[in-house]
């Protein structure tokens, strides 16, 4: 009887620090709490913050592109170096 009582107790301190972490939850979750509660109406919103999220995605794959391309660059360079000494 007593173990279930502690339990209990065990239960509902967890449930407070539930609801302190969630005072302390980063914009981003906001954010999604935000989108979640929009009216049906509201769909201007929910469009604009999607093409936010294609602008952050193409800005990401851009960036990994560029990056590519640096590397295939350098690579180039060491593989002529390469042949260029071993002819010489």
């Amino acid at each position: 009887m007593t173990v279930s009582s502690g339990t209990v107790s065990n239960g509902q301190k967890a449930s407070g620090n539930g609801q302190q972490s969630a005072a302390q939850m980063p914009n981003s979750s906001q954010q999604n709490r935000v989108l979640q509660q929009l009216q049906p109406g509201d769909l201007r919103l929910q469009q604009l913050h999607h093409h936010q999220q294609q602008q952050q995605q193409q800005q990401q794959q851009q960036h990994n592109i560029h990056h590519q391309q640096q590397v295939t660059a350098q690579q180039l360079q060491y593989m002529q170096q390469v042949i260029s000494g071993s002819g010489g």
